[in-house]
């Protein structure tokens, strides 16, 4: 009797082997879309005539793509100690890592990290990407020169419709 490679227990034990490493990578393997933010700076002298301060300037730009479980950032909410620190410095050191715990948790993805404006007004660009897992974009950057200001973006979602 002829048996066929193809048919039999082989067969099942083979397709299984095959589905055992192949099938993760299919659910895993998501299509990631690239978006560029650009944050443009219109503040200057002419928009604001009264009181316009010396030297202004936004700090580098700080967020990440996460899901709907976290926020980097909300209005109206107390301050995490690195949106507290970008804010009142510009320095984004306790924010990355604040995003970097994220990630490690799966709720954040791609960590958005940018240069800032010098000198208002003026623009900064950069390029970042989105999955299904991480719809979301929360960004900010410190406004100086002030004491505690900043800017930013809130779970912002680029999830398609």
């Amino acid at each position: 009797m002829r048996r066929d490679l193809l048919s039999g227990p082989i067969s099942l034990a083979c397709i299984l082997v095959v589905c055992w490493w192949i099938l993760p990578v299919l659910v895993v393997a998501q299509p990631a879309t690239t978006y560029s933010v650009v944050f443009t700076s219109t503040w200057s002298n002419t928009t604001h005539p009264l009181g316009f301060p010396a030297n202004p300037h936004f700090s580098g730009l700080i967020g990440t793509t996460h899901n709907g479980t976290i926020s980097i950032w909300t209005e109206g909410e107390i301050a995490s100690a690195g949106i507290e620190q970008m804010a009142e410095t510009g320095n984004k050191s306790t924010l990355r890592n604040e995003i970097q715990s994220a990630r490690q948790v799966g709720t954040a993805g791609f960590v958005l990290d940018g240069g800032g404006i010098s000198s208002s007004p003026s623009e900064v660009a950069l390029e970042f990407f989105v999955n299904e897992n991480h719809p979301f974009i929360s960004l900010v950057s410190m406004l100086a020169p002030s004491p505690d200001w900043f800017v930013g973006v809130d779970q912002s979602s680029l999830r398609r419709i």
